[in-house]
């Protein structure tokens, strides 16, 4: 994923003149508990960015934030916005999720070696279970199998945690992936999923 770490990270430093730096911490398939990823505790609200992909694997991609994340982020992209999140909030999320989904949708695509259009993303908010399930509406790919990359946003002196998801149609992704022998991905049983270990 560094490929896609990188085009992240270009993509925010031409959005704010500042160098910044994204990484992945981990990669993996996780089926089950789902929106404990999504949020620390499983329950908080989220703010989510989300996009359908158009091409193979197909399925959507969603970035999440906490509430503060948010708040957190758009101050530091945008600047004189209040401290709690709110709608001036979710309009630069949702500017800062269209740069974080496409680039790291565009990072994949050069992965695999593929194009991969995506449409216009998409605000979403609620609690992280209803979050959850609102992703699993939007793809038909039959059990949902959600690829999460934890994530973080490096910036000169702010560091900003967020959540990335590919939700895909699964097979047409394990033909995918089964073309790219040295990617790492790991599937965690349920009692080892920490995020941001």
């Amino acid at each position: 994923m560094e490929n896609s770490s990188e085009t992240v990270a270009e993509n925010l430093s031409a959005m704010t003149s500042e160098p910044m730096e994204v990484e992945v911490k981990k990669l993996r398939f996780l089926k089950e508990g789902v929106s404990e990823e999504i949020s620390d505790d499983g329950e908080g609200e989220v703010v989510c960015v989300y996009c359908g992909l158009q091409d193979p694997p197909n399925g959507v991609f969603a970035v999440t934030f906490s509430p503060e994340e948010a708040a957190e982020v758009s101050q530091f992209m945008m600047g004189s916005l209040p401290d709690e999140y709110g709608e001036d909030h979710g309009m630069v999320v949702q500017e800062i999720g269209n740069v974080m989904t496409s680039g790291f949708v565009d990072g994949i695509a050069d992965m695999l070696g593929k194009k991969i259009e995506i449409t216009t993303p998409t605000v979403f908010d609620g609690d992280a279970e209803a979050v959850a399930d609102h992703l699993k509406k939007q793809t038909e790919s039959g059990p949902a199998t959600f690829v999460v990359l934890n994530t973080v946003i490096n910036a000169v002196d702010h560091d900003v945690r967020c959540r990335a998801f590919l939700l895909p149609n699964i097979d047409e992704f394990a033909e995918l992936v089964n073309t790219i022998p040295e990617l790492d991905i790991e599937e965690e049983a349920e009692d080892e999923k920490k995020p941001f270990d």
